[in-house]
């Protein structure tokens, strides 16, 4: 295509630049290299798709595949305060251990010399100054006790305690002396 509307300039018209031919490339004459020769598209190759972003969380089973066994139980509860309360009662006092790869989810109190175990949920607990607080109930009273606390997780529960020191369980009050 030739522009003819200057006669005194004769200038060939490029594709961007025609109006009707726009979307057209040039033809090129016969024997002439071609201006523009469109490259066939590449093959696509299969990309490797981007990794997820990390989670801040992870499940329990990938942290306990990396976590040796013997550190996916909680830890030991180091220290427990018992106070006589009330008649047949004593308040227990404990700080909630490092838990390691799994929240805990409830304790055992083991009460000896009577050998009873409870098994005390979360729910059940009093949350005091940071503490754990729970009220073991139905102790005689006069009859030496002591207490031992084990934390529980997915993965079974901690070594015990060491053992309070006995503690005698408040009894209903006696005659008053005259």
């Amino acid at each position: 295509v030739i522009d003819i509307s200057d006669k005194h300039c004769a200038k060939p018209r490029t594709a961007s630049t025609s109006p009707t031919a726009a979307a057209a490339p040039l033809p090129s004459a016969p024997g002439a290299p071609a201006l523009h020769k469109p490259k066939p598209p590449k093959p696509q190759k299969d990309k490797p798709k981007p990794k997820p972003k990390e989670e801040e969380f992870h499940s329990v089973s990938e942290v306990a595949s990396s976590v040796p066994p013997q550190q996916r139980v909680p830890e030991l509860i180091s220290h427990i305060e018992a106070m006589p309360t009330g008649l047949g009662c004593v308040d227990l006092l404990w700080a909630m251990p490092n838990c390691r790869a799994s929240p805990v989810e409830a304790y055992f109190i083991t009460i000896r010399p009577m050998g009873r175990v409870e098994r005390v949920a979360l729910a059940d607990l009093e949350d005091v100054e940071g503490l754990h607080q729970y009220t073991v109930k139905k102790l005689q009273p006069g009859r030496p006790v002591s207490f031992s606390i084990q934390a529980i997780n997915t993965f079974g529960a901690a070594p015990a305690s060491t053992p309070t020191a006995d503690l005698i369980p408040k009894g209903p009050p006696g005659p008053v002396p005259a």
